[in-house]
């Protein structure tokens, strides 16, 4: 069943869900957390977050890429059919699905397929759905996508 939790930056979950935590922190000293628990419950999760997934699929024309989490890649790579999927929507000024929720536009280079990212934003909630707002995607220690000011 998928689930979609808002336009802008439109979290797509997969519910088959096991709930675990990253015990370590961003390069902001967030909390890290992995896709599979947001997935099961972003109300859990207040404030800044850093999300960390492995990039399963990229649409660089939408301005969109999905991604899953660690142990579900490492049990059944990219096509697992029970993985949680969070797609993460960064447009640039030509913004191809519309404006986030609070209007942001991104500069940057999309990850690539297989990358581990980490995605820095919050869970914020829309009339109708859950929405990640993204501060800014890392690969690594280095930021690859940024909110413009």
């Amino acid at each position: 069943m998928k689930i979609s939790f808002g336009l802008g930056l439109t979290l797509l979950l997969t519910l088959s869900l096991s709930a675990c935590s990253i015990g370590s922190s961003s390069s902001k000293n967030l909390p890290v957390i992995k896709v599979n628990d947001l997935g099961a419950d972003p109300t859990a999760y207040t404030g800044k977050i850093a999300l960390k997934g492995i990039v399963q699929q990229i649409d660089e024309e939408r301005n969109i890429f999905n991604i899953i989490d660690e142990d579900e890649f490492d049990t059944c790579g990219l096509s697992c059919s029970t993985a949680v999927i969070i797609t993460i929507y960064v447009p640039g000024p030509s913004q191809p699905l519309g404006e986030t929720p609070s209007g942001y536009i991104y500069e940057g280079a999309m990850p690539q397929v297989m990358d581990l990212v980490s995605v820095e934003g919050q869970v914020v909630k829309t009339d109708q759905r859950y929405v990640f707002e993204v501060d800014r995607v890392l690969k690594g220690s280095r930021a690859i996508i940024n909110k413009k000011s």
